[in-house]
């Protein structure tokens, strides 16, 4: 998936449902644990919101509401919808990455002896898995079956990443950087 924004799909796809203000849309998200398995902060549910409407994704209809603020509902346009079903589709299109930028990175840094980039990439690795761990432990309660299974994706991702970096790094720790003789 090339950087899809979870925050539009989500919003969109929210949308797709009924229309809704954006508060009850945080509350939404919030409800399914989106936060925990996706890329959707609360701080940009309105920007992203106002983004889509100026793309003419979204429709926003401005009310009074209490103490002379003002609720906007916003529902989803045809070209909304359309943007959906794209981005659904861009998500599903390669279920299986075909070459990693990660690992073709990491073989040459391995051949080339930069052992200390590939101990940084792998610091990373494990940290974002140790994240992944403290999502079981947040005290919100328990993963709902959908996060539960993007969670379990993302953490045998991070092992075999693990796994692809530690043999990497053990290969530039024995990098000999005379050429191969023809």
């Amino acid at each position: 998936m090339s950087q899809m924004s979870h925050a539009e799909v989500t919003l969109l796809a929210l949308l797709s449902d009924a229309p809704a203000h954006a508060y009850d849309l945080i509350r939404r998200i919030h409800s399914m644990q989106v936060e925990r398995w996706a890329r959707v902060p609360s701080s940009t549910v309105y920007a992203v919101l106002r983004r889509m409407e100026r793309r003419g994704w979204v429709a926003g209809m401005v009310e009074p509401g209490a103490r002379r603020r003002h609720k906007t509902t916003y529902r989803i346009t045809e070209a909304g919808r359309q943007r959906l079903d794209r981005l659904i589709a861009q998500g599903l299109r390669n279920p299986t990455p075909v070459y990693s930028d990660l690992l073709v990175a990491g073989v040459l840094a391995a051949a080339t002896g930069r052992g200390v980039v590939l101990a940084e990439a792998l610091a990373q690795v494990r940290a974002a898995r140790d994240r992944l761990k403290e999502v079981d432990l947040d005290a919100t309660g328990p993963l709902s079956p959908e996060g539960r299974i993007v969670v379990d994706f993302y953490r045998g991702l991070a092992d075999l990443t693990e796994r692809a970096l530690s043999s990497l790094a053990q290969l530039a720790e024995s990098h000999d950087p005379t050429p191969p003789s023809s």
